[in-house]
C-alpha cells in the first residue's frame, strides 16, 4: 500500500516537473519544433510514396562477344619466324607466323600471287616469260614444272598451228580438184557432142555403103572412129568419177585435221587445268601446314613467351586474334527460386570479377531472353539446376574495358515497388497468416 502511495506521488511530482518546464518553453521555439516535426512527417509520407525498391535476383555472369577471340595453333612442328608483334592489328588473311621449311618464304608467297592471277583469258606466251624458272619451292617444286611444262606445250600447240596449216594445205588441194574436175566436165561436154556427129557419120556412111556410093573398108573406118570416140568418153567420165572421190576424200582429210586439233586442244587444256590446280593445292597445303594466318581482322595476342627460331610443337596454342570491333552481350545463370519473376527488358547490374566494383562501379544490362529449361550444374553443394539467362551490355564505364569470357555477377531488378506498397504487403500477410 505504501509502494503504491509512493509511485503515484513519484507520477505526480514529475507530471508537474514536466508541465513546468514545458510552460517556460517559449512559444516560437515552439513553434519551430511543430514545424520541424510536420515537416519531417510530411518527407516521410513523400518518401513513402515515391521511393521505390526493387527485389533482385543474383547469379554468375560470363560476357560472350558476338566475335570471339580465335586461338591459332601449329599446324606442324619447327622453328617459329613470327612476322607480327603483340597487339599488332591485322586484316584477314594476313600471315602472322610461319614454320621454317624448304620452301623459301618470300619466293612462294609471290609466286602464289602469280600463279592466282592465271586465267583462260590472258596471254599465255606473255605469262609463261613472267614466271621465274629456277626456283626453291620444297614439295612443291615437282607440281610447279609440271605447271610450266603443260603451259609450255599448250603455247607450242597453239603457235605453231600444225593441224591448221595441214587443214589448209587439204584445202588448197580440194580447191585445185574441184577445177580439174570442171575441165574434165567441160570435156565431157565437148566429148558429147563428137559422139553425136561421129554416130550420125556412121548412119550416113552405112546408107552409102548400101547404095554402094562407098567402100566397105570406107565405112569400117567411119565406124572404127565412132567407136573410139565412144571409148575416149569412157575413159574420161571415169576420170570424173575418180576425181570426184578424190575431191571427197581430201575434204574429208581437212574437217580430220579439225576434230584432230579440236581433240588436241582439249587434251592440252586440259592437262595444263589439271597441272594448274594441282599446283593451287599444293600451295593452300603449303599455307594451311606451314603458315599461321589471321582468320579475322583483329589484334594479334601471344599466348606465350615467343622469339623467333622458337622450336614449336604440332597443335601447340600459339597467338589468339581478338576482333577489334565486337558487340559484347552476357549470360546469366540464375536459380530456379524465383524464376517466375524474371522478365524480358529488366535491368541487370553487372559487377566484373576483374574490375572490382569498390573502385569501377557496375555496369548496366538488360534482360534479352529467359530460357524456359533448365540444366543441371555442378556447384560446392552438387548438382543444381540452373536456367540460363542472355543479357544485352546496355552501357559500360571506358575504364572497363569489356573482353570474351570474362566473369562476374549479376543482379537482376524485378518488381519494382514503392515502398507504401511493400509496407501493406507485408502488413496483408501477417494479417492473413
Amino acid at each position: 500500500m505504501e509502494l503504491k502511495n509512493y509511485t503515484q506521488k513519484l507520477k505526480q511530482t514529475n507530471s508537474e516537473e514536466i508541465t513546468f518546464l514545458v510552460s517556460k518553453i517559449p512559444s516560437s521555439i515552439n513553434i519551430k519544433i511543430f514545424t520541424l516535426i510536420s515537416i519531417l512527417l510530411i518527407m516521410i509520407l513523400i518518401g513513402v510514396f515515391s521511393i521505390r525498391y526493387p527485389d533482385s535476383y543474383k547469379g554468375s555472369v560470363t560476357i560472350i562477344a558476338d566475335n570471339p577471340s580465335l586461338n591459332l595453333v601449329a599446324s606442324y612442328h619447327g622453328p617459329i619466324v613470327i612476322l607480327k608483334k603483340d597487339h599488332e592489328i591485322v586484316k584477314k588473311g594476313d600471315v602472322i607466323a610461319y614454320i621454317e621449311n624448304e620452301s623459301t618464304f618470300d619466293e612462294l608467297i609471290e609466286l602464289e600471287k602469280t600463279i592466282l592471277a592465271f586465267n583462260s583469258e590472258m596471254d599465255y606466251n606473255h605469262y609463261y616469260n613472267t614466271l621465274p624458272k629456277i626456283v626453291h619451292l620444297g614439295e612443291i617444286n615437282s607440281s610447279y614444272f609440271t605447271f610450266m611444262n603443260a603451259l609450255q606445250q599448250y603455247i607450242f600447240f597453239a603457235e605453231n598451228k600444225l593441224y591448221d596449216k595441214q587443214h589448209q594445205l587439204l584445202s588448197d588441194l580440194a580447191q585445185k580438184q574441184e577445177k580439174q574436175l570442171q575441165l574434165q566436165q567441160q570435156r565431157i561436154h565437148i566429148l558429147n557432142k563428137n559422139d553425136k556427129l561421129a554416130h550420125n557419120k556412121v548412119k550416113r556412111d552405112s546408107l552409102l555403103k548400101q547404095s554402094l556410093v562407098i567402100s566397105q573398108e570406107q565405112y569400117e573406118n567411119t565406124e572404127q572412129n565412132y567407136l573410139n570416140s565412144r571409148q575416149y568418153k569412157n575413159a574420161t567420165q571415169q576420170d570424173i568419177y575418180k576425181l570426184d572421190q578424190e575431191i571427197l576424200s581430201t575434204k574429208s582429210k581437212g574437217n580430220e585435221a579439225l576434230i584432230l586439233k579440236t581433240e588436241k586442244t582439249e587434251k592440252l587444256a586440259s592437262d595444263l587445268y589439271n597441272s594448274y590446280n594441282d599446283l593451287v593445292n599444293k600451295i593452300r597445303s603449303w599455307r594451311r601446314t606451314y603458315l599461321i594466318t589471321a582468320p579475322v581482322h583483329g589484334r594479334v595476342q601471344y599466348l606465350s613467351f615467343l622469339k623467333n627460331s622458337q622450336f614449336i610443337n604440332h597443335q601447340d596454342p600459339i597467338f589468339a586474334v581478338v576482333p577489334i570491333s565486337s558487340k559484347m552481350n552476357g549470360q546469366m545463370l540464375v536459380s530456379d527460386f524465383g524464376m517466375g519473376k524474371i522478365k524480358e527488358n529488366q535491368d541487370v547490374l553487372i559487377r566484373l570479377n576483374n574490375f572490382p566494383h569498390e573502385e569501377y562501379g557496375s555496369i548496366k544490362g538488360k534482360v534479352l531472353k529467359v530460357s524456359y529449361v533448365g540444366n543441371l550444374v555442378k556447384t560446392t553443394n552438387g548438382e543444381e539446376k540452373r536456367y540460363l539467362i542472355d543479357l544485352a551490355i546496355s552501357s559500360s564505364d571506358n575504364h572497363i574495358t569489356l573482353t570474351d569470357g570474362v566473369m562476374g555477377e549479376g543482379e537482376i531488378m524485378t518488381n519494382n515497388k514503392r515502398l507504401y506498397e511493400r509496407i501493406l504487403e507485408r502488413i496483408l500477410l501477417s494479417v492473413y497468416r
